[in-house]
């Protein structure tokens, strides 16, 4: 989607205290193997507030000291966002905006808080505007062992919020484009459809999707395939050549992750991501896009003229990529 008059107006995060890996290692919630294997330094544990009030508190941050009028609020998560079949983006709009604001919950897994910026363009592209999507995460509900339950990374808390607009902002989204195979979906479910009760295990649901349902090389060789097109079209939509990326903000996963993702098949040097930010945080879920870029704009890490991609990607399986140009130095 080729998206000309799409701005970031503003971003905002929360991120609480963080947790190194070496002190997890000496109260035995992780294993020195693991550590030294994942390169992940600490995470962020929340201790205070719940997924929906961190995801406030980075909302305020985006909308500044005069919200603008917003057409909607655009929600992502994974997890619990602080109370049982209930929908947190109207919390979300009410805690930042006032009643008259809808506010729309969204499940997409980990690429949930790009999705939401997508959602957004495409509705803005209607009539104009703006769109406040934010992505919260706490990791530390029963049967949820953030240090152990997947192989491929570890998991923080912490939210990220973004102010769209069509009437101007520091940064042009170009392009942003969402690629999908749903034949993949499988892969967070294992073999079957697991019970609600028990300890959550992506490992092993990711063992036995691999085991029984699709053998590895074929599940690899699709989600490349999935990337891969994605990419193609997102650059070739904004008119940008890989060599103009500046920086690249990923979904947070283990170091060996993230140079498979960059080097077998974006195709980009690994030095240009925000992994060593992401390595001090963990995943935060739907979030890391919206706080990795967060990180880059508020540390000066980017200044006019640069290119950066935001790459996605979750469970079922979705990618979602984007082209964002800074224009003007950060308010």
């Amino acid at each position: 989607m080729h998206t000309p008059e799409l701005y970031v107006a503003g971003l905002g995060a929360y991120l609480p205290a963080r947790v190194s890996t070496a002190d997890a290692v000496s109260r035995g919630w992780y294993s020195a193997e693991q550590a030294d294997a994942s390169g992940i330094t600490s995470v962020c544990v929340a201790d205070e507030h719940v997924a929906a009030e961190m995801a406030v508190l980075a909302a305020k941050e985006a909308l500044g000291s005069s919200p603008p009028p917003v057409r909607a609020v655009l929600h992502a998560y994974l997890n619990s966002q602080g109370a049982r079949y209930w929908s947190a983006a109207p919390y979300i709009a009410l805690h930042t905006l006032g009643t008259g604001v809808p506010g729309y919950d969204m499940l997409l897994s980990c690429n949930g808080g790009l999705a939401a910026v997508e959602l957004g363009a495409r509705l803005l592209a209607d009539g104009g505007g703006h769109v406040l999507a934010t992505a919260a995460d706490r990791f530390d509900t029963v049967g949820f062992d953030r240090w152990n339950c997947d192989s491929q990374t570890v998991f923080g808390d912490g939210a990220g919020a973004m102010l769209l607009s069509t009437h101007g902002g520091f940064a042009r989204i170009t392009a942003i484009a969402t690629g999908i195979d749903n034949g993949l979906e499988a892969e967070s479910r294992g073999d079957g459809f697991p019970p609600d009760a028990g300890p959550v295990d992506f490992t092993g649901m990711r063992e036995r999707y691999l085991n029984h349902v699709m053998p590895v090389p074929e599940h690899l060789e699709r989600i490349k395939d999935v990337i891969t097109a994605t990419l193609k079209q997102v650059l070739d939509e904004a008119g940008v050549t890989p060599d103009r990326i500046t920086r690249a903000v990923p979904v947070v996963a283990t170091q060996p992750v993230i140079l498979g993702l960059f080097q077998r098949i974006l195709g980009l040097d690994d030095a240009l991501s925000t992994w060593d930010f992401g390595a001090t945080t963990g995943h935060l879920g739907a979030a890391d896009n919206l706080v990795g870029l967060h990180h880059l704009v508020t540390t000066g890490a980017v200044r006019p003229g640069d290119t950066v991609l935001l790459v996605g990607g979750g469970s079922g399986f979705t990618c979602t990529l984007a082209v964002v140009e800074v224009t003007e130095p950060v308010p």
